[in-house]
């Protein structure tokens, strides 16, 4: 027969009273947890909190949990333990804890860890959250997806493996923490003030700011300080993105030619290899999305004036051609995929960067880039918090020639032959009576050529175009119909 209990420790709850869960140095830590009796009939039970660390000092430590029956089940959720950090804990510092849990005859042990004093953020006040580090990462402070939330939509998983700065010339030197050629990251940047969170919020409610640089012993060192903030906001239209800005300082006593700056991202989102990446020319942003039905979007949009590109690339090279970011992923690539556009990789596990310049800077001179992180539930959600992000950074809504995307109508657009030795067919169905727009790009996400920009009435349109003025290569159409854009990939040969 069943004669001694057996108690299980589960669920439980590691917070501090602020409540943006980053412990640092004066944080109050509340844990609680639950407990079940899986066997017999307990006695009278008590729970002891220990933190075996010079780091905290434990405030209270001890809960009365009583008698459990069998399968009975009970919680300190709400009156947990706490401690408080000390201020000589080292950065990135695990705390050892422990919950003891006792009958006076028979004791249960429940180990816990937690990282504090940590140099980064975790903004998690809207629908989106992500990690902003204290060296130019985002969404995890260390390789293989350690210490940090990733970037998470509607409290999923996370569906970033991981996404960082990165800054170049086109002399080779290229300043980052995105992986290598050795397939770990750079350590190109080192903090020069930690990452914190604003007490009194200035630019929105949840204002984070550091500095960075790139003073190490990297060959490619450039010469920079780096002054980096994010944003986040809770009201309505804006509760699906994050805006991080980068104010790069010129210290090489030098003048700096062709910089570039982009936000590497490696987009995992629901099924890996089945994502796709594609561009919003008009909206200055790359994106990458599931191609199953009713996947997630996630976004990478330019804020702030200067070139853009957006370069999405196979991280694996059975997939699609181009840079391959998973396989030696060296400086002049890196620069490449920052100053050259490629709009779209389908149906694989991708990668993109989403970059602007080129910039000149003198000594002292810095420019100011800013990017939205954004992720919705499909093309026009994020689209949507595109505008409202550029709106809330500008005052103003990004006003581009090629107008404005709201929703993929693919299916009412054709294309044929498709390759071509010069002569394509366009078609597609006009929903109302409103200006309609057909632009050719080529790969690097330059406009080429305009082939129609009139006004029509509803119905089904098809023309003839000739296209042998232009060089062998591949192209992208996009159709702009006042409501909706559609973007096609057409080869000529």
């Amino acid at each position: 027969s069943i004669t001694k209990p057996s108690i299980v420790t589960t669920d439980q709850i590691i917070t501090d009273i602020d409540g943006d869960n980053v412990f640092v140095i004066g944080d109050t830590l509340l844990i609680s947890a639950k407990y079940t009796n899986m066997l017999a009939t307990t006695g009278n039970l008590t729970a002891t909190f220990y933190a075996s660390t010079p780091y905290a000092s434990v405030i209270n430590n001890s809960y009365s949990i009583g008698t459990l029956a069998t399968m009975q089940s009970t919680d300190n959720y709400s009156a947990p333990f706490s401690l408080r950090i000390n201020s000589n804990t080292p950065l990135n510092t695990a705390l050892p804890l422990k919950i003891v849990i006792t009958d006076g005859t028979t004791t249960w042990i429940k180990f816990l860890t937690v990282t504090a004093n940590v140099d980064y953020i975790n903004i998690d006040i809207n629908d989106v959250a992500t990690s902003i580090t204290s060296k130019g990462m985002i969404g995890y402070n260390l390789d293989n997806q350690a210490e940090g939330i990733g970037f998470t939509y509607m409290q999923s998983s996370s569906i970033l493996w991981d996404a960082a700065l990165m800054v170049g010339l086109n002399d080779g030197r290229v300043v980052d923490m995105v992986r290598g050629v050795s397939g770990t990251s750079d350590q190109d940047f080192t903090p020069y003030t930690n990452v914190i969170k604003i007490g009194t919020p200035v630019v929105s409610e949840f204002d984070v700011e550091g500095v960075f640089t790139d003073n190490t012993s990297s060959a490619d060192k450039i010469g920079l300080q780096v002054k980096h903030k994010a944003f986040a906001w809770t009201t309505q239209g804006h509760r699906k993105y994050i805006i991080v800005e980068y104010n790069i300082i010129n210290q090489s006593s030098g003048i700096l030619t062709a910089l570039y700056a982009g936000i590497y991202g490696d987009w995992d989102v629901a099924d890996a290899v089945q994502n796709s990446c594609a561009t919003s020319v008009s909206k200055s942003m790359g994106y990458t999305y599931d191609t199953n039905a009713g996947g997630v979007y996630a976004g990478v949009q330019l804020l702030t004036d200067g070139g853009f590109n957006h370069n999405a690339m196979y991280n694996n090279s059975a997939d699609g051609g181009g840079i391959n970011p998973n396989d030696s992923f060296t400086s002049d690539e890196k620069y490449t995929a920052m100053s050259t556009s490629v709009l779209t990789a389908d149906g694989a596990d991708v990668s993109n960067v989403v970059s602007t310049g080129p910039f000149t800077l003198s000594d002292g001179d810095s420019v100011m880039v800013a990017f939205a992180l954004i992720a919705g539930d499909d093309l026009s959600d994020i689209i949507a918090s595109a505008d409202s992000a550029y709106m809330q950074y500008n005052g103003t809504l990004l006003d581009k020639e090629t107008g404005t995307e709201e929703v993929k109508n693919d299916a009412q657009f054709e294309l044929y032959p498709n390759p071509t030795n010069g002569q394509v067919n366009v078609s597609f169905y006009n929903a109302d009576h409103q200006n309609v727009r057909l632009t050719i790009y080529d790969v690097t996400g330059k406009m080429v050529k305009t082939l129609l920009s009139t006004t029509l009435s509803e119905g089904t349109y098809t023309y003839t175009f000739d296209l042998t003025e232009l060089n062998v290569g591949i192209y992208f159409y996009e159709l702009n119909t006042e409501g909706s854009t559609s973007t096609k990939k057409l080869t000529l040969y």
